[in-house]
């Protein structure tokens, strides 16, 4: 889910119009008008790690998040399959100084070949065939560090929810609590499920690992 859409639903869920946001934070309703719509974002600090970790951003579009975490002290790896996409991370990249790994890669047929203490995947799980699932996500399990972590957001159908036929024939909806199974040795740390219309679920789930 992107900024925006985030920002958007949770006015709608607290009841909130722009204007009631943008009196709390003290900032104009045009500015809370171009964080839902994606044309600008809220200034945001991170803490930074003790120690460097190293974070691999699993399809990373184009590459803001990637692009946010090293300017808080983390070491990304990122890719993506489209060129586009890389490029526009690599030129915020040279707009906020800092570095990422980007490379182009499908994430069917990525393999981690080195260790993460955090990997990230935003709405891309879906494209992944169901017979390949468990081995890619044990790959990743594999090469995560201890006491690691998985932020994970996939779509997901629910039986009491009527889904329209879906266009992208790349993609393949989660059933609900697959993505558990594949987790089951993990501590399941925190369990999102924002609803922004009545056919359209997203699960975000992050998970601990436990050695």
């Amino acid at each position: 889910m992107t900024t925006g859409l985030v920002i958007m639903s949770k006015i709608k869920a607290l009841g909130y119009t722009q204007q009631t946001l943008a009196d709390k934070l003290n900032v104009s309703f045009q500015a809370v008008s171009k964080w839902e719509n994606g044309t600008n974002y809220p200034e945001m600090e991170m803490r930074s790690p003790v120690k460097p970790l190293k974070v691999l951003d699993i399809c990373c579009g184009e590459g803001k998040d990637a692009v946010f975490l090293p300017r808080n002290g983390y070491i990304v790896t990122a890719f993506d399959l489209s060129e586009n996409g890389i490029e526009k991370g690599k030129k915020l990249v040279e707009k906020y100084n800092t570095y990422v790994d980007f490379f182009k890669a499908d994430i069917t047929d990525f393999r981690a070949t080195g260790c993460y203490a955090i990997i990230f995947s935003s709405g891309v799980f879906h494209f992944i065939k169901p017979e390949i699932r468990k081995e890619i996500t044990a790959n990743l399990k594999e090469y995560t560090n201890k006491n690691g972590i998985h932020a994970i957001n996939v779509f997901v159908d629910k039986p009491f929810l009527e889904v329209p036929p879906d266009k992208d024939a790349r993609r393949f909806r989660w059933n609900s609590g697959e993505l558990f199974m594949l987790y089951h040795d993990w501590k399941l740390h925190n369990f999102i499920i924002p609803q922004f219309e009545i056919s359209l679920v997203k699960n975000w789930i992050i998970f601990y690992m436990l050695k």
